[in-house]
């Protein structure tokens, strides 16, 4: 249903689904606030991924990601 639907789309997919700890702290009292975008780009950099495609892609990824990061804690 939400499957990239190109090349790029995939391998920032991907590099999310390996961003797990590369997440920042949201507020004084901690919950996660979203991915670190400096620590994703030199990750994607590292696999060979366009710059482009990860600050294209990783946002939107991010806005469903997250909410379901944060829900899943919540329990």
């Amino acid at each position: 249903m939400n499957a990239p639907l190109t090349a790029e789309g995939q391998q920032v997919w991907s590099l999310a689904t390996r961003l797990g700890r590369q997440l920042y702290a949201r507020g004084p009292f901690g919950g996660t606030g979203g991915f670190d975008f400096g620590a994703a780009l030199e990750m994607g950099e590292a696999l060979g991924i366009s710059r482009t495609a990860v600050a294209e892609f990783l946002p939107v990824i991010e806005a469903g990601a997250i909410p379901a990061i944060l829900e899943a804690q919540n329990g």
